[in-house]
């Protein structure tokens, strides 16, 4: 297994700190991003970091690991995580996740995340709304 590519590794710091601005100057301008339970595709760098903050409101502690990982000879980098977090109804929750990064120059162009969303969904409160 190779190291895992450095603006890969800076994602994964940048998104559990929750440093946005940070994360900003990993991708390119018109970066791309898909995720099973983040409704629609995201197109372009503010986009996609619009992404972020809505996807972990629910979290009062949550952290990505990078478990494993290859690099493609086309740019991609494939990556299974390890999510553990504390939802805001204080119930622990844990799942596997596998995120594919496609790099251009040493930037970020996409990621395409993917997760059991009813796996996770099922860990969960019911909700009485």
């Amino acid at each position: 297994m190779s190291d895992l590519p450095a603006p890969v590794a800076a994602y994964f710091q940048h998104v559990n700190a929750q440093d946005w601005e940070e994360l900003r100057r990993l991708w390119v301008e018109d970066a791309e991003l898909t995720s099973v339970g983040g409704g629609r595709p995201r197109r372009g760098v503010d986009d996609v970091l619009a992404y972020y903050p809505g996807a972990l409101r629910g979290w009062v502690e949550h952290c990505d690991t990078p478990v494993s990982w290859s690099v493609g000879d086309d740019g991609s980098v494939t990556v299974r995580i390890r999510f553990d977090g504390v939802h805001r109804s204080g119930t622990p929750v844990a799942f596997d996740a596998i995120d594919v990064f496609q790099l251009e120059d040493d930037r970020l162009r996409s990621v395409d995340i993917r997760y059991d969303v009813d796996a996770v969904r099922a860990q969960l409160p019911v909700r009485d709304d």
